[in-house]
């Protein structure tokens, strides 16, 4: 009679640095250890025993079966058609009617989510279309005698945005320069410095401002000098960049320290040219601002220089508030609003553009704060490629960028997507608190 080998797991084993269960110590068994292990339980003697083959057949049938168990259990979390369909309906739902109670409940699912989130947070891309019946592309169509293109036809629909404005204008008394602010609903819990583009004001934006402030987000901003309520200098020519950010940085400085939003959360939008303003802010100092958003922005491709236009460079040093061209097509608005510019680019606004956009192109591996990119699939004056591309260079990892297929170079003027962009900035907003 041969010796019986007692099967002895901390034999075999090194625990120490592990602690597995039963099954798990005797998966890690060599087969001749597994038989041992059986015959120490069944008392056999014989190690080529059939019983010792047919409690290891059982052994490994009762583990699959488990497995299987865990396999189902994993897909009908994943995949799960009720929850898919549920799921469905409730985006359906939140699209027709963005201030309605299941949106609600997601932007609050969302803001707890983000603000829980212990990998805050990685990047996403979202690409949004617009329901059937509403897609206008970006293609020349004959309308009776007239020809439009996708954005000139969206514009023909766009937002009458002349029916909101800002409760408050010019509360700093040490800022020459037209400015408003929309409260928050109750309590702020952040504030937006928010820049406008070439040829607007910030008057336009009340539509927005509207919306932020309904989720406790308080909205301020001012008219580029030559633009919507400033009555000084040249109609459409806010001087050089530099003076931008002279401005702006004074702006921001005053209503802090009026408001006493000194540990306020604070962020920007800046929207085409605004974007710009936003960015260079945003690079220059890293500390000023939470987060910012760029909607639309004016870029530029990748390595693409200032064209080196001597004519351009003459007339623009030499007569800098000389009419050029006209404002694109797709920037203008169908409104007749006075305090719009819709007259030619000034020419010495040509040149400032093309350094400014060709510097934010060059400094984009310098942005190390969350963003957020807003932008239309058939934007005519910057390409979502461009943007792309630019969102790519950007290193922070806490970056989102939301493309509608659809939509122009103003989605701000979209009356079905306005609404829905500026909830959705609300929630990354809140989210980065």
């Amino acid at each position: 009679m041969s010796m019986r080998n007692i099967y002895n797991k901390d034999k075999f084993l090194d625990k120490s640095n592990y602690k597995a269960s039963e099954d798990e110590y005797f998966n890690l068994l060599s087969d001749t250890e597994k038989r041992e292990h059986i015959m120490s339980k069944l008392g056999i003697d014989d190690i080529n025993s059939p019983d010792i083959d047919k409690a290891l057949a059982d052994i490994e049938q009762e583990q699959k079966k488990i497995e299987d168990q865990k396999h189902d259990e994993e897909e009908k979390k994943v995949i799960d058609i009720t929850k898919i369909r549920s799921m469905f309906d409730t985006i359906i739902e939140m699209q027709s009617d963005p201030e309605g109670q299941k949106a609600k409940e997601f932007e609050r699912q969302m803001e707890q989510f983000e603000s829980k989130n212990p990998n805050k947070k990685k990047t996403q891309v979202f690409i949004k279309t617009m329901r059937s019946g509403r897609i206008i592309s970006n293609e020349k169509r004959l309308m009776g005698n007239d020809t439009l293109s996708g954005p000139e036809k969206l514009l023909q629909n766009a937002y009458d945005y002349l029916q909101h404005s800002f409760p408050e204008e010019n509360y700093l008394e040490d800022f020459e320069l037209h400015h408003y602010r929309y409260p928050a609903e109750t309590k702020p819990v952040g504030i937006v410095f928010f820049f406008h583009d070439q040829s607007k004001y910030m008057g336009k934006y009340a539509h927005v401002a509207e919306c932020l402030s309904k989720k406790n987000i308080e909205v301020v901003g001012f008219d580029l000098p030559g633009h919507g309520k400033n009555t000084k200098g040249t109609r459409g020519y806010f001087g050089t960049f530099d003076d931008v950010k002279k401005h702006s940085y004074k702006f921001i400085n005053s209503t802090i320290a009026k408001l006493g939003y000194t540990n306020l959360p604070k962020f920007s939008i800046g929207v085409s040219t605004g974007a710009l303003t936003a960015l260079t802010l945003a690079v220059e100092n890293e500390r000023l601002f939470n987060g910012v958003n760029i909607i639309c922005p004016l870029l530029k491709n990748e390595g693409a220089k200032p064209r080196g236009n001597s004519y351009i460079d003459f007339l623009g040093k030499a007569f800098p508030k000389l009419g050029m061209a006209k404002v694109n097509t797709e920037a203008a608005q169908p409104f007749d609003d006075p305090l719009l510019f819709n007259g030619k680019l000034r020419a010495g606004l040509f040149k400032e553009l093309e350094d400014t956009t060709f510097h934010v192109r060059r400094n984009a591996s310098n942005l190390t704060i969350p963003i957020l990119v807003a932008h239309g699939g058939i934007d005519t004056i910057t390409p979502a490629s461009v943007v792309r591309e630019y969102f790519e260079e950007v290193p922070t990892q806490d970056k989102d960028i939301i493309m509608y297929d659809d939509c122009g170079h103003d989605i701000y003027s979209d009356p079905d997507y306005y609404k829905l962009l500026a909830n959705e900035q609300a929630i990354w907003l809140r989210s980065h608190l």
